[in-house]
C-alpha cells in the first residue's frame, strides 16, 4: 500500500495536551491528504482510547485517519516501530511531533 501524495504525522508519545499541536497540523491539509500516527499506544499512554476521546473535541479528525502503534516502550523501539510502519506505506511526507 502507497500513500506517497499523503503525509503522516507522528504523534510521538507524551503529554496528551501535545495532541493539540497535531491536530492544528491536520487541519492545515485537505481533507484525507494526512493521516496521523499516535505512537506507544500502550496502557500507560495518556490518549489510550483515543479514537472515542477525539471525536468530541477534534470532531474534523476522521477516526478512519488515525493509526496506533501499540508496541513501544523505549525511544529506540519507537523508532524502530515508526520505520516498519514507514516502509510498509510508503507515505510521501512525514512530520515529527515531540516536546
Amino acid at each position: 500500500m502507497s500513500y506517497e501524495n499523503k503525509t503522516l504525522i507522528v504523534y510521538l508519545d507524551g503529554d496528551y495536551r501535545r495532541f493539540k499541536a497535531v491536530a492544528d497540523l491536520y487541519q492545515k491539509f485537505d481533507y484525507g491528504k494526512a493521516h496521523i500516527l499516535i505512537t506507544s499506544f500502550n496502557d500507560d499512554n495518556e490518549l489510550r482510547g483515543t479514537k472515542d476521546l477525539l471525536n468530541p473535541s477534534y470532531d474534523y479528525i476522521d477516526e478512519c485517519h488515525i493509526l496506533t502503534e501499540y508496541f513501544s516502550t523505549t525511544t529506540y523501539n519507537n523508532a524502530v516501530e515508526i520505520q516498519q510502519i514507514l516502509k510498509r506505506l510508503n507515505y510521501g511526507q512525514v512530520i515529527g511531533v515531540t516536546s
